[in-house]
């Protein structure tokens, strides 16, 4: 099934409203079903996907994958071997995306490669990504509110990760320029909605470290 089995002119397939639940606060390009609104927002969104701006771009995905590199060849050599010691390359690998997602729609790069310091938001993704795949497939946990006894942890990340989220968007709100990342897209559209940007940018970077997950 594709985006125009969903999207085109006949009306005898459509999103599940369980998509909803991915964030009911506000739709985002995965959970929108009115058919008008995901084409300007495919529109908007897509812009920063052309050959020419993800050739711009380039430069700071070569940058990350050298810093990634760079950082695998850091860790020393276990003592007596030519072998440096076991990393879990899911997980560096989903720092790798982070940095570069971040970058790419916000402008900034939060250095989870380098440094501890943002790395929790990892944690908490994975935490309200787990919550959410349940849910989806037992929906009654959520109507009844089950869901918040069986994934107490998962409840926090949830408001951590959108908490983090707000933030990260409020600092970039305040960088000076046109940058033509994926957020100026989103507001350049009209889309200025605090709720829908943040929807969407939440979207991308919980995609990124759910195609690196590994548990």
């Amino acid at each position: 099934m594709t985006a125009i089995d969903i999207y085109g002119k006949k009306d005898n397939i459509r999103k599940h409203n369980q998509l909803s639940r991915f964030n009911p606060r506000a739709p985002n390009l995965f959970t929108m079903s009115d058919k008008e609104r995901h084409k300007q927002r495919r529109r908007d969104i897509g812009k920063a996907f052309s050959t020419a701006h993800m050739k711009s771009f380039e430069a700071r995905i070569i940058f990350h994958i050298r810093r990634f590199c760079g950082k695998i060849e850091s860790f020393p050599r276990q003592e007596g071997t030519r072998w440096r010691p076991p990393l879990k390359i899911s997980q560096w690998g989903g720092y790798l995306i982070f940095d570069t997602l971040t970058d790419f729609m916000l402008s900034q790069s939060y250095d989870l490669i380098g440094s501890a310091k943002h790395r929790p938001i990892t944690h908490h993704m994975r935490s309200h990504l787990l919550r959410l795949a349940v849910c989806s497939y037992a929906p009654l946990l959520a109507v009844f509110k089950i869901d918040k006894l069986l994934f107490k942890d998962a409840t926090k990340s949830t408001r951590a990760f959108w908490r983090w989220i707000k933030n990260a968007i409020n600092e970039r709100s305040q960088l000076s320029g046109n940058s033509a990342d994926l957020f100026d897209k989103i507001r350049m559209g009209g889309k200025s909605d605090p709720l829908e940007i943040q929807s969407e940018i939440g979207m991308f970077i919980a995609a990124g470290e759910a195609a690196s997950y590994s548990p």
